[in-house]
C-alpha cells in the first residue's frame, strides 16, 4: 500500500483595527453622478479556457468646488480613492465562475458599501494536460484629509489639534490574494465604504478568502497548488500639513500593519481581514 503524506495549512486571521484617528467618511459631492454606479454579474461554466480581466479606479473629494488635481488640499477637505483589479485565467480544465461586482458613489447612507465584490470559483484541471487556474485580485482604499473643520465646523481629528485646527492625515489599505491551483473551490469577498453623507460614518475595508478542494476524492477535500493572501495598512497623521506631496511633514502618528499567508501543496486556507475606523 502506498502511503501519502498531506501537509495541511489552515490559517484564520481576524484583524480588527479600531484606531482613534482622524479618518472620517468623505462627504458626497456632485461627482457622485447621482445614484448611478457600476454593477456587473458574471456567471460562467467552461470546459477549456476562461479569462477574466477587470480594472477600476474611483476618486472622490468632499469639496463641492474642489478638484482631484489640486494639491495641497483645502482646509477641511477629505478625499478617497478606490482601485480594484482582477486577472483570472483557467485553461485545460472545468471551471464554474460566478462574480457579483458593484461600485457606487451614491451609496452614502451609513452601513452601505461603496465597493462590493464577491467570487465563487470551482476549478478542476485536466491532469493529462496540466490544467491550471491562475487567479489574482487586489483592492486598495486611499484616504486623505486636510487640517481644519469640515463644512459644519466639526473637526476631522480628535487629537493633534493646534492653533491651525485639527490634524491632517493620509493612508492606504491594501488587500488581495493570488492562486495557482490544479483543483480548488474558492470564495472571496470584498466590502468597503468611505463615501457617506455623515462625516462620522466609519471608513472600512473588509476581505475574506476561503479555499479548499472540490471533495471529488472522498479521502480528502484539499485544494492542490499554491495560494497567497495579504493585507497592508499604512496610516500617517500630521499636525497641520495639507500637502500630500510634502516630503517632511510634522508626523504626530503612524500606524502600519502588514500580514501575509502562503500555502503550497495540499491546503485548506481561510482568512478574514477588516480595517475599520
Amino acid at each position: 500500500m502506498k502511503h501519502r503524506t498531506y501537509i495541511i495549512f489552515v490559517i484564520f486571521v481576524l484583524c480588527m483595527i479600531c484606531l482613534t484617528s482622524p479618518i472620517t467618511a468623505v462627504r458626497p459631492t456632485q461627482a457622485n453622478y447621482g445614484g448611478n454606479g457600476v454593477k456587473s454579474t458574471v456567471d460562467a461554466f467552461c470546459i477549456g479556457t476562461l479569462t477574466v480581466s477587470h480594472e477600476m479606479q474611483w476618486s472622490q473629494t468632499s469639496n463641492r468646488n474642489g478638484s482631484l488635481n489640486s494639491n495641497p488640499l483645502k482646509p477641511g477637505e477629505s478625499r478617497a480613492d478606490y482601485t480594484y483589479r482582477e486577472n483570472t485565467i483557467a485553461y485545460e480544465g472545468t471551471t464554474t465562475y460566478l462574480k457579483d461586482y458593484s461600485m457606487n458613489g451614491g451609496n452614502v447612507a451609513p452601513g452601505l458599501d461603496n465597493l462590493n465584490v464577491n467570487h465563487i470559483i470551482d476549478f478542476e484541471g485536466d491532469p493529462t494536460k496540466n490544467g491550471l487556474l491562475h487567479f489574482e485580485e487586489q483592492a486598495t482604499m486611499f484616504v486623505a484629509g486636510a487640517a481644519g473643520g469640515g463644512a459644519d465646523g466639526s473637526p476631522t481629528c480628535i487629537f493633534a489639534a493646534g492653533g491651525s485646527g485639527s490634524g491632517a492625515y493620509k493612508g492606504t489599505v491594501t488587500v488581495g490574494s493570488q492562486m495557482d491551483v490544479r483543483e480548488v473551490s474558492a470564495r472571496t469577498s470584498i466590502g468597503s465604504a468611505s463615501i457617506s453623507d455623515n462625516p462620522d460614518a466609519p471608513v472600512n475595508l473588509r476581505y475574506t478568502f476561503d479555499a479548499a478542494g472540490l471533495a471529488s476524492d472522498p479521502k480528502d477535500d484539499l485544494a492542490v497548488g499554491s495560494a497567497r493572501v495579504y493585507s497592508n495598512v499604512d496610516m500617517h497623521i500630521y499636525d497641520d500639513t495639507y500637502d500630500l506631496n510634502y516630503t517632511k511633514p510634522n508626523t504626530t502618528g503612524h500606524f502600519q500593519d502588514r500580514q501575509e499567508q502562503t500555502v503550497r501543496g495540499l491546503f485548506d486556507l481561510s482568512t478574514t481581514f477588516e480595517y475599520a475606523n
